[in-house]
């Protein structure tokens, strides 16, 4: 049978089978759950069927790059140190057979999406934003109506919203990758800063800290973004401020009304352990308060990759180490150390300065997409600071189409 004959190619107007599945792919980024001590992403279930539509689509015409290779070569480095180096410098320190699963998986993201063209990954990216804004939704209403106890599956602790993912802080960071999405512009969306507004709302339902870094920075992209295309002549700016400076001065006038209102109005919100916890943020220790301890985590990361010569822990487990040399189990929370105590600080270095110069590198040349993909690993990076994401389906897919060769020759096209 003719290849082209299964309908099952990645084209420009791929056939509707496939477009359900690249909808289905979008949809499916928004979600995670832990199978069989794993914590996996819905798109897990797609991967061997777009996997075979990759396959089918290019046959030999598979698109690879050094990056490949390099991370190839981490892969063996990581193993062959766990192998041979691991059990002199930590003794009782195993292999991690999940480890090596895991960065598997991850390097079947990357893959995946390097060899994805630029209309698959605009319908992934359109479902994936209307996806989240429906979460969003969701998210909003449920909370402001008080209903976190009929959507338990979506909550942590009754007041962390964490929508179809298993940890409030991942949530965050998808809801952040959606609004990156519409404040680029590479793909066109009616009524973007609503849609915006609703996903920074949930992003902030989610109580995460990150989060509100996160929202600090995007909004101030969303409102440089708007004076620039809205304001661009000395006398709409003057026409801008005016209404604004009567708004202040009403307010000041009728301070003596709402003012008792306001404060009623922060006492309830004081309350919540929700607001309590964001609000923690603007706290001296704000690293180490509400349970987040990330300090001292951050050093345990440090010390470990001192322990191994900063030649890392490879595939061996890093809860396992961090047992073995400090008496507790623990991650990094923090990517930037996590990867350079699992790979090593050479190729942990390299990868990320690579990354950096590729980001560049398609703004440069106008790549599809560039403006949308800088913008998401900006705000990835945020997140590393924080959070452990060296696993992340998520990011990884991102990751690979700041690498693909299959879209870095073509310029931006428009999009409706």
């Amino acid at each position: 049978m003719d290849i082209k004959e299964t309908n099952l190619l990645l084209t420009d107007q791929p056939s509707r089978p496939v477009q359900i599945l690249l909808v289905l792919w979008g949809i499916a980024l928004s979600g995670s759950r832990v199978f069989f001590g794993l914590n996996l992403s819905w798109t897990t279930i797609l991967l061997p069927i777009l996997l075979l539509v990759i396959f089918l689509s290019y046959g030999y015409d598979l698109k690879f790059a050094a990056i490949d290779l390099f991370l190839c070569f981490t892969g063996i480095y990581a193993l062959l140190i766990s192998a041979t180096i691991m059990p002199y410098l930590v003794p009782g320190s195993p292999i991690d057979k999940s480890a090596i699963i895991k960065y598997l998986i991850i390097i079947i993201y990357f893959f995946i999406a390097q060899q994805l063209p630029f209309s698959a990954i605009k319908t992934i990216f359109r479902a994936f934003v209307n996806f989240n804004v429906l979460i969003a939704v969701i998210g909003i209403i449920s909370t402001l109506a008080g209903l976190q106890g009929t959507l338990p599956f979506m909550y942590y602790s009754a007041e962390r919203f964490f929508g179809f993912m298993n940890d409030p802080n991942y949530f965050s960071l998808v809801q952040a990758m959606s609004v990156c999405i519409l404040i680029a512009s590479d793909i066109k969306f009616k009524h973007s800063n609503i849609l915006s507004i609703l996903l920074i709302s949930s992003m902030l339902l989610s109580g995460s800290k990150t989060s509100v870094v996160v929202v600090i920075v995007l909004t101030t992209i969303i409102l440089i973004k708007y004076f620039i295309n809205n304001l661009n002549t000395l006398y709409r700016v003057f026409l801008g401020l005016i209404p604004i400076i009567c708004l202040i001065i009403v307010i000041y006038f009728t301070k003596q009304f709402w003012i008792p209102y306001a404060q009623n109005l922060g006492e309830i919100l004081g309350q919540s352990p929700l607001v309590q916890r964001l609000m923690s943020l603007f706290d001296p220790n704000a690293l180490d308060s509400g349970g987040s301890g990330r300090t001292i985590l951050w050093e345990i990361g440090l010390k470990i990759i001192d322990a191994v010569h900063g030649i890392g822990v490879g595939m061996t487990s890093y809860l396992s180490v961090s047992q073995i040399l400090f008496n507790v189990s623990v991650l990094s929370h923090n990517t930037f150390l996590q990867l350079m105590a699992q790979w090593g600080v050479p190729l942990a270095s390299i990868f990320l300065i690579w990354l950096i110069l590729r980001v560049i590198y398609n703004l440069h040349v106008s790549v599809k997409f560039s403006k949308t993909l800088a913008l998401m690993v900006a705000t990835i990076f945020i997140y590393f600071i924080a959070l452990s994401l060296n696993n992340s389906p998520l990011v990884w897919f991102v990751f690979g189409i700041v690498f693909s060769e299959r879209n870095n020759h073509h310029l931006i096209e428009s999009s409706d």
